[in-house]
């Protein structure tokens, strides 16, 4: 009995094992069949695989974060043309900057990291709009900066018209001081004294405005004219006569009685032409100024001694009268016996001369021929420069100009003997500049 028990012990045992690995395999094939896919169709599966795939995905949208990191990932590179814009305005930038310094090393030193720092500046941004910003902040600066350190061209001009409007005011005080009308004790004080001439105060009250030019004003001018020409050119080219000439001519002249002319001899014009007083000989001259005082009104003759020709100014045109034109006409005979006598070698049927009368801008009054003829002594050579004149038409204004700068001219000449006195007593002495 025992020895059938243990058979039979050992038999169960044995099926009870067996009967635990075929559950345990049970299992396992159960949880392989339920993981693996329900399509075991490869083909199909291929097919589900690129149709999942091919669907569009829905945009996700990044986050912040996200967006700084990419814009500064971008602005790595920047666009080169707006880099070297935007360097080049960092330079100059830069340049106004830069420290004043005696040393060449240290100012190398100090532009170099300038241009260092501009060039990491232009590195921040490749985005147009944001360049074009900086661009125009560093060109705001510099101008900022230039304004202040650079002078401001308008106050510049703002202080010079104020120094111009210093100076009118010492002018204008200067010009009434000496046009104002004279004391009877104060008609022959001198203020004008140089080159062997004296303008008083007599003369000079002739230049106010509206005034009547006097003898003594015209031969002052012309001497003047010629010494300032020989002190810059080392030659006078523009012989001015006195006026006394021209009286000589009218006087001689005898124009109501053309039989009692008689010519001159060198004896009465020695004084005018004669080289050894003057220096020089006119008849090289250029041009022979003659101002003329008829009837109470001023002209001027002009005789060119290489064309032989003798040139008419008279502000008033035709409006003189006929014995006006006589003088004309013995005005030029005198002057063909004046070049007689200065070339002996010279016959008289060689030394006619031709009488033009040339046509001037007229003048506006009866007060301002003297001055015109001023003007002429000192700027008229026949060409023509204002359109189809030889002179061009004053203003009113122009004409007040003329009469302040000759007599203020005059009084401040560095030759003038009188100048320090007058300049004291009229309160303008260090006030011109």
């Amino acid at each position: 009995m025992g020895i059938l028990f243990f058979p039979f012990t050992f038999i169960n045992l044995s099926c009870f094992r067996v009967s635990y690995f075929c559950l345990l395999f049970s299992q396992a094939v159960q949880c392989s069949y339920i993981m693996a896919p329900k399509n075991n169709n490869p083909s199909k599966t291929v097919q589900a695989r690129r149709n999942l795939k091919a669907m569009p995905t829905k945009p996700t949208k990044p986050s912040r974060t996200a967006v700084r990191a990419s814009e500064i990932k971008a602005h790595v590179s920047p666009c080169p043309s707006v880099t070297r814009q935007a360097k080049r305005a960092s330079a100059r930038a830069s340049k106004l900057k830069a420290p004043v310094s005696l040393d060449p090393s240290k100012t190398q030193q100090v532009k170099s990291a300038d241009a260092r720092r501009s060039r990491s500046k232009a590195r921040v941004s490749s985005d147009p709009s944001i360049a074009q910003q900086v661009r125009k902040g560093s060109v705001s600066s510099s101008k900022r900066k230039a304004h202040i350190s650079l002078p401001d061209p308008s106050r510049t001009q703002r202080r010079k018209l104020a120094v111009n409007k210093s100076s009118l005011l010492m002018l204008n005080k200067l010009y009434f001081f000496c046009t104002r009308r004279p004391k009877t004790c104060e008609e022959l004080s001198v203020l004008v004294s140089m080159f062997g001439i004296y303008l008083s105060r007599k003369d000079a009250y002739t230049l106010r405005p509206k005034g009547w030019v006097s003898n003594t004003v015209i031969l002052a001018a012309g001497t003047i004219m010629m010494e300032e020409e020989k002190a810059t050119k080392g030659v006078v080219t523009r012989h001015i006569f006195s006026p006394y000439f021209m009286n000589k001519v009218i006087n001689d002249s005898n124009l109501s009685n053309q039989d009692s002319y008689k010519p001159w001899c060198i004896n009465d014009v020695a004084l005018f032409v004669l080289q050894s007083r003057l220096g020089y000989d006119v008849s090289q001259c250029k041009l022979i100024f003659a101002p003329t005082l008829f009837d109470e009104h001023w002209s001027c003759y002009v005789f060119e001694p290489k064309s032989r020709t003798l040139y008419v100014l008279d502000s008033m045109g035709g409006k003189l009268p006929t014995h006006k034109k006589n003088l004309d006409d013995a005005t030029k005979l005198r002057f063909e016996e004046l070049l007689v006598l200065m070339n002996p070698s010279l016959t008289k049927k060689k030394s006619s001369i031709t009488l033009v009368r040339v046509d001037v801008p007229l003048q506006q009054n009866n007060h301002d021929c003297g001055i015109y003829v001023l003007k002429y002594m000192e700027t008229w050579d026949g060409s023509i420069k204002w359109q189809d004149k030889t002179m061009p038409q004053y203003s009113h204004e122009q004409i007040l100009e003329f009469r302040r700068s000759f007599i203020c001219r005059w009084v401040q000449h560095p030759k003038n003997e009188a100048r320090d006195d007058i300049l004291k007593k009229s309160g303008v002495w260090g006030k011109l500049s």
